[in-house]
């Protein structure tokens, strides 16, 4: 598939810097990414690279040993700029946490102005997540062209009809989607550590909350979104503080927050201006008051 356009090399690398790092934007089943490794070779021959990978459905912590044993491996922390292709190694995070991840290794040919997205996810894991045949994005004379090598036509359709528009209204909105995509409040936690956690909490406590949720409002909505805000703020103070935190929370509403914060080893109170009906159905260690007059009254206990 080729689309003509008129955008410079940089661009074009934005646009695979946002395909790696926010492949969710066009592909639904997913959450988002983590980079396992990133490194430089001077070997040319991309082929004889994925060769050696498709041969090889291997566990992602030894695809790089099949680099560091057949190719010249340069390390990233020293000086490699005449190194003529960058490999990165990302692992593919399902947005339903229960699938099976997927491994991909990406090839980022400066020279030629080309990438290429190999699958290395053990065969016997079944990864639903993305192809698993390799494919190719590159820009020549003016024109970004997607490459296929002999996937099947369901994939490859949604290679041209998803993946493709995405990528090419990133190259022509670079600025835009750079400003709105890829910066925000995460950017200070460990992405892949905030997913961790904030599945771990959506088990622990989500799926009895939803069944129990005695309010008016939709449980599905304001339980997943306490859990991610709670998710957020658990991992910020660790990273911030090794002592517990003492909090407040004014308009504390459901009090869910509250709830997490408490059963998660910090102390802290929520005041709202009317009880809610689930506040009854916590322990007695969760701190709540109904609370009209001067908050100056409130008590940190």
């Amino acid at each position: 598939m080729v689309f003509e356009t008129a955008i410079s090399s940089d661009s074009f690398w934005d646009s695979v810097n946002i395909l790696i790092t926010r492949p969710h934007l066009c592909n639904k089943r997913l959450w988002g990414s983590k980079i396992l490794n990133t490194f430089k070779t001077d070997e040319t021959n991309q082929d004889k690279l994925i060769i050696a990978l498709k041969n090889h459905k291997l566990n992602s912590t030894r695809v790089l040993e099949i680099f560091k044993n057949n190719f010249t491996y340069a390390d990233t922390s020293k000086n490699t700029g005449n190194l003529k292709l960058e490999v990165i190694l990302i692992e593919l995070l399902p947005k339903i946490y229960e699938e099976v991840r997927a491994f991909q290794v990406v090839f980022l040919d400066k020279i030629n102005v080309k990438v290429i997205f190999c699958d290395v996810t053990p065969e016997h894991q079944i990864q639903k997540l993305c192809p698993n045949f390799p494919y190719t994005f590159c820009l020549y004379d003016s024109k970004i062209i997607l490459e296929t090598n002999g996937g099947d036509p369901k994939t490859e359709h949604w290679l041209k009809e998803s993946v493709m528009p995405c990528f090419v209204k990133w190259n022509s909105e670079i600025n835009t989607y750079v400003s709105k995509f890829c910066s925000g409040s995460l950017n200070l936690l460990d992405v892949a550590e905030y997913y961790e956690k904030y599945n771990h909490l959506k088990l622990k406590y989500g799926r009895e909350l939803v069944k129990i949720w005695p309010e008016c409002t939709d449980p599905a909505k304001f339980v997943y979104e306490d859990i991610a805000i709670a998710t957020y703020l658990l991992l910020l103070w660790s990273n911030t503080s090794s002592e517990k935190i003492r909090f407040l929370d004014i308009g504390c509403g459901n009090g869910l927050l509250v709830y997490i914060l408490t059963m998660e080893g910090h102390s802290g109170i929520g005041v709202d201006v009317r009880k809610r009906k689930i506040w009854d159905m916590y322990p007695v260690n969760v701190m709540l008051q109904k609370q009209i007059g001067l908050l100056a009254t409130i008590r940190m206990r």
